[in-house]
């Protein structure tokens, strides 16, 4: 008689649990298999759920373009304007908001929607941002809050630029004619 105790007998892979695969090293077992069968399911099924945000997103903003270069920009503002919150309060979406305010005089809410932060902007489009709002700020009165920016705006312009003229005007309009003549 043989003392070695029975071994178990071996599983077929069909009846083989997920629960209970092991992996030899080195080796693909039919549920190491299954195991990765499902998540490679899991990420192409998550991958096709954001597919459509991703191409709605490129869409909406292909089209916008496409009325911006026909010059089109009160439908590209009825556009924007539509544009989910998520994509609308990117800062370059906001940027572009805001320029289709200015074409339609609309310097309020050009303001408004200029964006707060500008990461990942150009420094040209933030330094565009600040005259912008400098010279908006002065042409819907708000000469306080302008008069910060514009005399380091003008420094750059020169003696008969605009922000010169704007600043002039702002300190005229706050009673400090010294400073209207300084400039």
């Amino acid at each position: 008689r043989s003392t070695r105790s029975p071994q178990p007998a071996a599983r077929s892979p069909r009846t083989a649990s997920l629960s209970t695969c092991s992996l030899e090293p080195g080796a693909w077992s039919p549920c190491a298999v299954g195991k990765a069968r499902t998540l490679l399911l899991l990420l192409v099924t998550v991958l096709l759920l954001a597919a459509p945000a991703r191409t709605y997103a490129q869409a909406a903003l292909d089209t916008i373009r496409t009325r911006v270069q026909a010059k089109d920009f009160a439908g590209a503002l009825a556009l924007v304007t539509q544009l989910p919150p998520e994509l609308a309060n990117r800062p370059d979406v906001r940027y572009l908001t805001a320029r289709l305010y200015e074409d339609q005089d609309k310097y309020l809410e050009a303001l408004a929607a200029l964006p707060n932060e500008s990461t990942g902007l150009p420094t040209r489009v933030i330094r565009d941002i600040a005259e912008r709002r400098a010279r908006w700020l002065a042409r819907t009165g708000r000469c306080a809050e302008a008069r910060l920016m514009l005399p380091i705006l003008a420094e750059r312009d020169g003696p008969d630029a605009e922000f010169t003229l704007r600043a002039a005007d702002c300190a005229v309009n706050q009673g400090d004619a010294a400073s209207a003549l300084a400039l």
